[in-house]
């Protein structure tokens, strides 16, 4: 790859990045300025409505010890996703991925950092979820019930979509390291 369509390529993502990022930061804005917290506004009925809430644990409410733990862990995982994405160079599908993860995760982090909490305001019923307790030899799983997905935003929304990109990457990789790998050995 040239220099010429590398500096492209990182235009491209750096776009993609600031698309994200912004869709981000402006739907949090205006959930904010037209929503009130606990007044759910329904879109689809119950299915799906916009319910602010400030959330000041991790992903989908986990609360990991204090605020500054959270800070401290959201840096690491940028950096180490900002990282990854130099070292994609050859892999545009694992570069977008990660463009997608970090751009959300730099949302969540400003989110924590201007506000002290992330805004979360997309709630969907998808589907009730029941999974009853039981005993498998000598360990006790508790049951898990869940009635509503947790309340989420535009940035939680990337972050899926990019680690649901990089697995789709990494399973196609896998399937055409194993094509190359039978057709060499065929050889």
């Amino acid at each position: 790859m040239n220099i010429h369509s590398r500096r492209l390529t990182y235009l491209g993502l750096a776009a993609l990045f600031a698309i994200i990022y912004l869709i981000d930061q402006g739907t949090k804005l205006l959930a904010l300025v037209y929503l009130s917290p606990g007044d759910p506004l329904q879109v689809l009925g119950d299915f799906f409505q916009l319910t602010l809430l400030g959330n000041p644990g991790f992903a989908f409410g986990l609360r990991i010890g204090h605020q500054t733990s959270i800070h401290f862990i959201s840096i690491l995982l940028v950096i180490f996703i900002f990282t990854r994405l130099f070292k994609l160079r050859q892999s545009p599908r694992y570069r977008i991925a990660a463009a997608f993860i970090l751009a959300g995760a730099i949302g969540n982090f400003t989110d924590r950092i201007i506000r002290g909490h992330v805004i979360d305001f997309i709630d969907i019923d998808f589907f009730n979820l029941h999974l009853p307790g039981d005993r498998f030899f000598f360990l006790d799983f508790y049951g898990f019930f869940l009635e509503r997905l947790p309340v989420f935003n535009f940035a939680d929304l990337a972050v899926a979509v990019g680690m649901g990109l990089m697995i789709h990457a990494a399973v196609k990789d896998h399937a055409y390291l194993s094509k190359l790998n039978e057709a060499n050995q065929g050889v």
